[in-house]
């Protein structure tokens, strides 16, 4: 693998798994492309799974002990943030998978977490709502929706603390008012944001396709 021998001979002190990839907008599972089903796993769930298996390095499968011979075990300390999402926390009818995906994310590091920690290794979990990025297709910042730059900001001050947190306080403070609802209201409520995103991307798409007509 090109990534792991370049990686291992790195000393790698802060892995941020940030990488992710979505819907092109909402949809219902059944209407996404083949291509976009294994992107989405591909992208959300394999890539943050190897990177993670490479930094924290190899160990000597024929000890008894199984101790480690390269990386952050190797080393004893390190950190890993892994980047899930709010969508992750919650059911979102029309981003089936990727909220899945990043409910696998979620888990994962979570789990990592309890390995780890006693092996001198933070493991962290972060999941922001939207922000001002080409994937969430949101061009200015709000009250609620930051820009990248803020988002780091806040994601980097929360680094080494919390094993799950929603660095940004408008996205937490969201999180927290959803997880008080009944399920049934707050599926509601994501269904109905959803079927509104999808009303305009399928608009979008629609005017597309005439206008590449046109050019025939």
């Amino acid at each position: 693998m090109c990534v792991k021998a370049r990686v291992e001979k790195l000393d790698v002190g802060v892995l941020i798994n940030n990488v992710g990839m979505s819907y092109p907008f909402t949809k219902y599972f059944h209407e996404l492309k083949d291509s976009e089903i294994a992107d989405i796993l591909e992208i959300n769930i394999h890539s943050c799974t190897w990177m993670t298996r490479i930094v924290l390095g190899d160990v000597d499968a024929s000890s008894r002990s199984r101790e480690a011979t390269s990386g952050m075990l190797l080393r004893g300390r390190g950190a890993i943030v892994n980047t899930s999402s709010g969508g992750g926390r919650l059911t979102s009818p029309l981003l089936a998978e990727y909220s899945a995906a990043k409910s696998f994310v979620q888990l994962f590091s979570k789990g990592l977490t309890a390995e780890l920690a006693p092996k001198g290794i933070d493991v962290q979990v972060q999941t922001p709502l939207f922000v001002t990025t080409k994937m969430a297709k949101i061009r200015k910042a709000s009250l609620t929706v930051p820009s990248p730059e803020d988002y780091v900001k806040c994601a980097a001050r929360h680094i080494g603390y919390d094993a799950e947190v929603s660095p940004f306080w408008a996205h937490s403070l969201q999180l927290w008012i959803l997880s008080l609802l009944p399920e049934p209201v707050s599926v509601a409520i994501v269904n109905m944001q959803h079927q509104d995103i999808r009303k305009k991307g399928m608009k979008k798409e629609r005017e597309r396709l005439q206008e590449s007509k046109k050019g025939e």
